[in-house]
């Protein structure tokens, strides 16, 4: 198989799927190495460099996005609603990523208030779930961020998060076309506030789907709250 046949294939079986691809089941689906793929991919990533869809690694696999500077045209055309959270889920949020896995009472101690209701919204939007339980009285459940969370924010994996030390100051262009918040609000109090639309901060309204636009790519939420 010559380098073309390969990009073309490789550029199929990235299009055709709704989730990002790894290198290792498209080797599988091609029936050539992963190195062959991993050279492959980095080839074609090149040629999209200067057109409107560019070749991303996030997740753990490869997706193809639309390129920032269109992502107001994209918008118009998809009529799409952002996703709009309280900053009691963003800061919860945050614990999460950069602490997990992590229980429920943890993230409680650090934002100093009782966190189920803001930890149960975010399972159904499947931006965190529960990978087990803790070995300590009570078994209470651990939580960590999905997959989704890291194709949510282009994130290829865990470790490119950014520094928590570090101050956070993001372009809105930088998110998905149909994530992206009309007129964004800046605000740099927490490390992931520049990606999500943020409303008035009003914990008790949390659980209101109407405030959050329905994903179809998520599966069903995660049922059950930690054990006594």
């Amino acid at each position: 198989m010559d380098d073309n046949q390969l990009d073309r294939i490789l550029e199929s079986l990235i299009f055709v799927s709704r989730q990002p691809v790894t290198p290792l089941a498209m080797a599988r689906a091609a029936k050539i190495k992963v190195a062959d793929v991993r050279k492959a991919l980095v080839r074609v990533r090149e040629t999209y460099l200067p057109r409107g869809i560019m070749l991303e690694e996030v997740a753990g696999g490869w997706q193809f996005r639309t390129v920032p500077d269109a992502a107001e045209a994209v918008k118009r055309l998809l009529k799409s609603k952002p996703i709009r959270m309280s900053r009691a889920a963003m800061e919860t949020l945050a614990i999460i990523a950069y602490r997990q896995p992590c229980t429920r009472a943890q993230v409680d101690e650090i934002r100093g208030v009782e966190t189920g209701g803001v930890v149960k919204f975010l399972q159904d939007k499947n931006f965190v779930k529960i990978i087990g339980k803790k070995e300590e009285p009570g078994r209470p459940y651990l939580y960590a961020t999905t997959p989704f969370f890291l194709e949510f924010f282009g994130l290829g994996k865990l470790q490119d998060l950014p520094p928590l030390q570090e101050s956070i100051e993001l372009d809105s262009s930088d998110m998905p076309a149909d994530y992206l918040e009309p007129e964004p609000e800046a605000s740099l109090e927490e490390e992931l506030s520049d990606f999500i639309g943020e409303d008035d901060g009003d914990d008790s309204r949390i659980g209101d789907d109407s405030r959050i636009s329905d994903d179809s790519r998520s599966p069903e939420p995660v049922k059950g709250e930690d054990e006594p």
